[in-house]
């Protein structure tokens, strides 16, 4: 019996949003309709397929990114001051696979995030560690770029502090 090919993981780029809050930093997710094909009822950051009208090369998935954002969540910021800071690769054992670079950036101040209603059926600010305290205790579905993305975004208090990071 032969094996069916591997797929070949298509270039993708996602946002992390951050805001400050009395609570600590917070990040924008967004969860992903019941009935989508790849991560279906997960709560993510804004993101998708880069698309060839998105240009080419590294500036490319900014531009996607930034896309993504203005479609899933109705945020809209300039991929120029987006930071790259994780690129993951779906493993070759799933049919539908990504290669996505994730960027953060501080949220717009004077916009308020909506959900899409078709990608995307709902939109929350919380912390990371709220975030995957809700996983942990099954309230909550996560893919597991996102809960290491969220560790690493934990110990971070300040966007400041996360954006030097990621920078670094």
């Amino acid at each position: 019996m032969s094996q069916a090919p591997v797929a070949e993981p298509r270039p993708a780029a996602t946002v992390v949003l951050l805001r400050p809050s009395a609570g600590g930093l917070e990040v924008l997710m967004v969860r992903r309709h019941r009935g989508s094909s790849f991560m279906a009822d997960a709560y993510v950051f804004p993101g998708g397929r880069v698309e060839p009208s998105d240009g080419e090369g590294d500036a490319a998935y900014a531009i996607a990114a930034a896309r993504e954002l203005a479609e899933e969540a109705s945020l809209t910021v300039d991929a120029a001051t987006l930071v790259p800071f994780a690129r993951w690769i779906t493993p070759s054992a799933e049919g539908k696979r990504f290669d996505a670079r994730f960027f953060v950036a501080a949220a717009p101040l004077d916009q308020t995030a909506r959900h899409d209603s078709v990608e995307t059926v709902d939109a929350l600010w919380a912390t990371p560690a709220d975030l995957l305290a809700r996983y942990e205790r099954g309230e909550i579905k996560l893919p597991p770029p996102t809960i290491r993305n969220l560790e690493d975004l934990a110990v971070h208090g300040t966007i400041d502090a996360a954006l030097a990071w990621a920078d670094a």
